[in-house]
């Protein structure tokens, strides 16, 4: 029996007729890798959009004025820098609660699709670029609290894993998720247009 394998990581079952048959454990994990990209494009798309409609329906006109998820939880006792809406290179003086909904986020991002570390940095820097675009500020923070925050769900996921199948039509919904995300970056960015 000819064996097609990903790697070198193999596995000899039997099967009822006795026969030895030789199973790629690591093809089945890369195979799950793919699914939990969709499954972490999809969870994000989802966060993105709440944050997407919080900013556009909830979040008070005024930058000025006070709102759920404004205020400083500490600050920072080294230099941090970020890109404010102008489009300049400033110091980012506090972790704010935009910060710790990050960490959470990203936390159950880890819990529910762990060990894609390359996929979140990618995720984190595509947001970072996004909200510079759209007039927000690109935070170099939020990536470190979002990978601190992955790292942190994925090490529990070892200890009480959760398991998402994501079959193959979940991944055309892979496709809506893009749309949605783009629809919501859009009339944000057309509301900060408007309103700032």
């Amino acid at each position: 029996m000819e064996n097609t394998t990903c790697n070198d990581i193999n596995e000899n079952i039997s099967n009822a007729n006795s026969e030895t048959i030789n199973v790629d454990n690591s093809c089945i994990k890369n195979n799950k890798g793919y699914r939990d990209v969709v499954g972490i494009i999809m969870f994000m798309t989802f966060f993105t959009f709440l944050w997407a409609f919080y900013n556009f329906f909830i979040r008070p006109a005024d930058m000025n004025t006070p709102h759920l998820l404004g205020g400083t939880l500490f600050n920072y006792p080294f230099y941090v820098p970020m890109i404010n809406r102008n489009g300049k290179l400033v110091q980012e003086y506090s972790f704010d609660k935009w910060a710790f909904v990050h960490i959470i986020i990203y936390l159950i991002a880890g819990l529910f699709f762990p060990s894609n570390y390359l996929c979140i940095f990618i995720l984190s820097i595509s947001c970072e670029i996004f909200e510079y675009f759209i007039g927000a500020r690109a935070r170099l923070s939020d990536i470190v609290n979002n990978m601190i925050g992955y790292s942190i769900g994925s090490y529990l996921s070892r200890y009480n894993p959760i398991n998402i199948h994501i079959d193959d039509k979940l991944v055309g919904c892979t496709i809506i998720s893009v749309i949605v995300l783009t629809l919501s970056i859009i009339a944000l960015y057309i509301n900060r247009k408007v309103n700032y």
